[in-house]
C-alpha cells in the first residue's frame, strides 16, 4: 500500500499546527464543550483528517498569542471585504479571510513569534470601530485571571487534508472561491507580522478610548419577575420562556409571528436576553430574576453559573454604552443583523473622480496634521469636504492617512488647491523647480515641464507618450524621475516594484506611474511590465489577468486592470520589444561634468517645494480638465500614425509655438530613425530585390525572388536561401498576397498598390521633402 499521503499529511500537520499555536492543556470541541487535556500533533491531525474538530484557546499564560482573529457572524461580504481593506490600511498586509462553519466568516493573522494579546487586540478592534455592528475579537481576553483558560476558536480546515471544503476554509479576497490548503499554508507562512510591524501599527493609532469595565456582582436580593409586564419583544420573551429548540451545533431556533429566527449558540440567544434587559433600564438584579426565575437556554443554571452571567452582563453594558443607539435585536454581538442597509457597505475609498453633476473631487494629504480630505471644484467654485454624500446614499471617503501607500510617499497628493497666476507664469515655476535639481539641456527641460502639465489633464485625450530616461548608474536618472516624477499628477513612486503591484496602484489609483530601473530583468516581470507599458497608453485597453483558479473545479476568476497614465521609465537599455520603444519619449543622459549649482543631496526644501507645485498644479487641473482637446491640425502627415497618436496630444496642451516646432522636429527624427532601422532588417533586403525586379514582368515568380536575393546577400547568411523561406518572408512578414502558378507561386500584379507603401515605409523611396527650418537642439535628447 502506498504511504506517501500520510507522509504528506503529517508535514500539513506539523506546519498548520504551528501557525495555530495557542494552549497546550485544553482544548475547544464543536458543540461548545471545553476539553481539559493536552493538545497533541494528534488533535490537529483529526481535526484535518475530519475526525474530531479542534478549537484552540489563542491566549497563553503570559499573556500573548501566535494568532489573532475577527469573527463576522454575519453572512455579508461587503462587511468582510470593509475590515479587510481596513486592516490592510492599517498596515496588516496578509489578512486572509476564512468562511466559518455558521453563514458568517472569520480574519485571521498570523506572527512569526508570540506577541502580546493586547496589542494584537487594540489593533484587530481598531478596524472593527469602523463598522457598525459589534464583532468579536480572539483572544478575547488581554490576560487570563488564575485557572481562566479564555474563549477557544473553532479552527479552518476540517477535513481539509482529505479536500478542500466549502466551510470552514479560507477563500480568496476576490473571488471567495475556496483555497486548497497547501496553498493556504504557503501563503501563510509566506506571510507572518513579526512585532515590529504591528509597533509601527500601534504607533499610529490614536489614543486608546475604550470604556473601563464596569464592576458586577450577584446582588443579594432578586426581585420577582412578571413575564407578561417585562419590557421585551415577544421574541426576547419566548428566548426567556424557553419557547424554543436547540438544534444542530448547539444553535437555537424560534418562530415569531410566522418568521423563524435563529440563533448561531445557546450563548448568543442568552447575550440578546441581556443586551435586551439592560437596554430597556434594567438593572443586575433583573437580569439575574429572569435567569434564575425561567428557562432561558438552560446553559446558566446547566453549567455556567454566576460567573458566566456576570461576564455576559459586563460585556453587554460595554456594549450598551457603546451602541446605545441599537437594543441589539438579536444578540450585543449583532445589533445591526436587522438594520436595513448598515452604514459599512455605503461608504467607499476613492482617490479622485469627476461625478455625473460636473464636480471634479481630488483627495489631498496634510501631513503634519496626519489627515486627509477632498477638494471639490465646480463652475468656478472650490470648497473642501470630508466625505462626499451621493444622491444613492453612498458616501465617498478619501483613503485614510494611515495607509501605508499615502503615509510612506509611495502616492504624493497636494495637500490644497493654490493660485499660480497664468500659465506661462506656472510654467516657469516649474521649469526653475526642475533646472534647480536637475542638469539638463534646456529642450529636455521644457519637454518635461509640458510632460508634467499634461499629466494633469492627460484623461481629456485617448493617447498619450511615455517620459523615458536612460543612462548607467551615477548618471542622474533617479535624480530626474524624483524631481519630475514629484509635481506630476498624483505620482505613484513604485521603484523596482513588481509588476502585480504596478497593475493594482495603477488600477486604484489612476495616476503617473513612475518607474525607477525598469529593465526587469526576470523574464516573467519583463512580461508583465510590458503588457502594463503597452496596454497603458491608449484609453479603453484594460489588461485582462485571472486572480485566482481553484484547480480542482478549473474555475477561472479573470479580472481587469485600467492601466492607462502618464508613465515616467527610467532604464539602462532600450526596450527590446520596437512597439514599446516607439510610444517612449526618451531622454539619453550623457556624461558632462555636472552643473556646480545643482545640489548632490536632496533636503526638506525639495519637498516643500513640490507640494507648493502639485497644489497649484490641482487648481490647473481643476480649470482645464475637459476644455483641452486634441488638435486635429497638429497631426504631421510625413510621419507614421503611432508617432502622431504619441505626439499630438503632447503638442495639444502647448501654447508656445517655437516650442511646438521644436516638439514636431523631434518627431520627424524619431520616424527617420524607425524608417532607417527597418531598412537594415531581411525583409527590406527582400523589398529591395522586389523593388529592381518587378518593373521589368507583370508578375515575379517566388523563385526567381529567392535566386536573385541569393546571389546578392546569400553569403550573408548562415542558412540556405530557399524559395519556400523567401515566401514565408514575403506573406508573414511583408504581409503581401500570393498566387499559385504552373510554375509555382508568384507576387500577383494586383499587389503593386501596396509594394509603393512598403517602399516608402522601409526607406526604400527617393523621396524628397521640403526644406524645413531646422530649430536648435542641444544633445544628447534624440537616441
Amino acid at each position: 500500500m502506498n504511504t506517501m499521503p500520510h507522509i504528506l499529511d503529517r508535514n500539513q500537520t506539523e506546519r498548520f499546527a504551528r501557525l495555530f499555536r495557542g494552549r497546550s492543556d485544553a482544548w475547544g470541541a464543536l458543540h461548545g464543550e471545553s476539553v481539559k487535556s493536552p493538545v497533541s500533533r494528534k488533535n490537529y491531525h483529526e481535526h484535518l483528517s475530519g475526525k474530531v474538530s479542534l478549537g484552540v484557546y489563542p491566549l497563553l499564560k503570559n499573556g500573548s498569542c501566535w494568532f489573532g482573529a475577527i469573527d463576522v457572524d454575519i453572512d455579508d461580504k461587503g462587511l468582510v471585504i470593509k475590515l479587510h481593506d481596513e486592516l490592510w490600511n492599517l498596515g496588516l498586509k496578509d489578512i486572509f479571510i476564512e468562511r466559518s462553519k455558521s453563514k458568517g466568516y472569520h480574519l485571521w493573522v498570523f506572527f512569526s513569534e508570540p506577541v502580546q494579546a493586547k496589542y494584537v487586540r487594540r489593533v484587530l478592534t481598531a478596524a472593527t470601530k469602523t463598522v457598525d455592528v459589534r464583532l468579536e475579537v480572539f483572544p478575547k481576553q488581554d490576560h487570563l485571571q488564575e485557572n481562566e483558560l479564555g474563549n477557544y476558536i473553532n479552527l479552518p480546515y476540517y477535513f481539509g487534508s482529505i479536500s478542500t471544503p466549502n466551510r470552514r476554509v479560507v477563500v480568496d479576497r476576490q473571488s471567495f472561491t475556496p483555497v486548497p490548503l497547501k496553498e493556504f499554508l504557503d501563503k501563510a507562512e509566506r506571510s507572518l507580522v513579526t512585532p515590529s510591524i504591528l509597533e509601527a501599527i500601534l504607533e499610529e493609532l490614536p489614543p486608546e478610548t475604550e470604556l473601563p469595565r464596569e464592576k458586577v456582582e450577584r446582588p443579594k436580593e432578586l426581585p420577582r419577575i412578571d413575564l407578561n409586564t417585562l419590557k421585551a419583544s415577544e421574541k426576547i420573551k419566548k428566548l426567556i420562556h424557553g419557547d424554543f429548540t436547540v438544534g444542530q451545533h448547539n444553535s437555537i431556533e424560534l418562530t415569531v409571528s410566522g418568521e423563524r429566527i435563529t440563533y448561531p449558540s445557546r450563548s448568543e440567544a442568552d447575550e440578546a436576553i441581556i443586551s435586551s434587559l439592560l437596554g430597556n433600564g434594567y438593572g443586575d438584579d433583573v437580569v439575574f430574576s429572569v435567569f434564575e426565575q425561567f428557562p432561558t437556554t438552560g446553559k446558566y443554571k446547566e453549567t455556567r453559573g454566576d460567573r458566566y452571567l456576570i461576564k455576559s452582563i459586563e460585556s453587554a453594558k460595554r456594549f450598551v454604552r457603546e451602541r446605545q443607539a441599537h437594543a441589539a435585536p438579536r444578540s450585543f454581538s449583532q445589533s445591526a443583523a436587522k438594520i436595513k442597509k448598515p452604514a459599512y457597505s455605503e461608504t467607499i475609498p476613492v482617490p479622485a473622480t469627476v461625478l455625473g453633476d460636473g464636480r471634479i473631487v481630488e483627495m489631498l494629504y496634510h501631513q503634519k496634521e496626519r489627515e486627509t480630505s477632498y477638494a471639490v471644484f465646480k463652475d468656478g467654485e472650490l470648497s473642501y469636504e470630508k466625505t462626499i454624500p451621493l444622491k444613492n446614499g453612498t458616501t465617498l471617503i478619501p483613503y485614510t492617512p494611515r495607509n501605508n501607500l499615502v503615509k510612506n510617499g509611495v502616492v504624493l497628493f497636494p495637500s490644497k488647491a493654490e493660485e499660480y497666476g497664468t500659465e506661462k507664469e506656472l510654467l516657469e515655476d516649474i521649469r526653475n523647480f526642475i533646472h534647480t535639481y536637475v542638469d539638463l539641456p534646456p529642450l529636455v527641460e521644457k519637454i518635461s515641464c509640458y510632460y508634467v502639465l499634461f499629466s494633469w489633464i492627460f484623461q481629456d485625450f485617448y493617447e498619450l507618450p511615455y517620459l523615458r530616461i536612460i543612462g548607467d548608474p551615477g548618471s542622474g536618472k533617479t535624480r530626474f524621475l524624483r524631481t519630475v516624477g514629484s509635481i506630476c499628477y498624483r505620482p505613484i513612486f513604485a521603484g523596482a516594484t513588481s509588476a502585480s503591484a504596478a497593475f493594482r496602484l495603477l488600477d486604484i489609483f489612476r495616476s503617473t506611474l513612475v518607474i525607477d530601473e525598469g529593465d526587469f530583468n526576470a523574464t516573467d516581470e519583463r512580461a508583465e511590465i510590458t503588457k502594463i507599458l503597452n496596454n497603458g497608453n491608449a484609453r479603453g485597453f484594460p489588461v485582462v489577468k485571472t486572480e485566482t483558479i481553484q484547480a480542482k473545479g478549473k474555475e477561472f476568476a479573470p479580472r481587469s486592470f485600467d492601466v492607462f497614465s502618464p508613465k515616467l521609465i527610467g532604464s539602462r537599455r532600450y526596450f527590446a520589444d520596437a512597439a514599446l520603444e516607439s510610444r517612449c519619449l526618451t531622454i539619453q543622459t550623457d556624461q558632462r561634468k555636472l552643473r556646480s549649482d545643482i545640489p548632490i543631496n536632496l533636503t526638506d526644501e525639495h519637498e516643500e517645494r513640490a507640494l507648493s507645485l502639485r497644489n497649484k498644479l490641482l487648481m490647473f487641473r481643476f480649470r482645464n480638465l475637459g476644455k483641452r482637446k486634441l488638435d486635429a491640425s497638429l497631426v504631421d502627415r510625413t510621419i507614421e500614425p503611432r508617432l502622431n497618436q504619441i505626439f499630438v496630444p503632447l503638442l495639444s496642451v502647448i501654447d508656445d509655438e517655437r516650442a511646438k516646432e521644436e516638439i514636431r522636429s523631434i518627431a520627424r527624427e524619431y520616424n527617420r530613425q524607425f524608417v532607417a532601422e527597418r531598412g537594415m532588417t531581411t525583409e527590406a533586403e527582400v523589398l529591395g530585390v522586389i523593388q529592381t525586379l518587378v518593373g521589368l514582368r507583370k508578375e515575379l515568380s517566388i523563385r526567381e525572388l529567392a535566386h536573385s536575393f541569393a546571389a546578392k546577400y546569400g553569403e550573408g547568411f548562415e542558412r540556405r536561401v530557399t524559395p519556400k523561406w523567401i515566401g514565408g518572408i514575403v506573406r508573414t512578414r511583408l504581409l503581401l498576397k500570393t498566387e499559385k502558378r504552373t510554375n509555382g507561386f508568384v507576387i500577383p500584379d494586383s499587389e503593386k498598390g501596396k509594394l509603393e507603401w512598403l517602399y516608402e515605409k522601409y526607406g526604400l523611396l527617393d523621396k524628397k521633402e521640403p526644406p524645413e527650418e531646422k530649430p536648435q537642439v542641444e544633445e544628447p535628447f534624440i537616441s
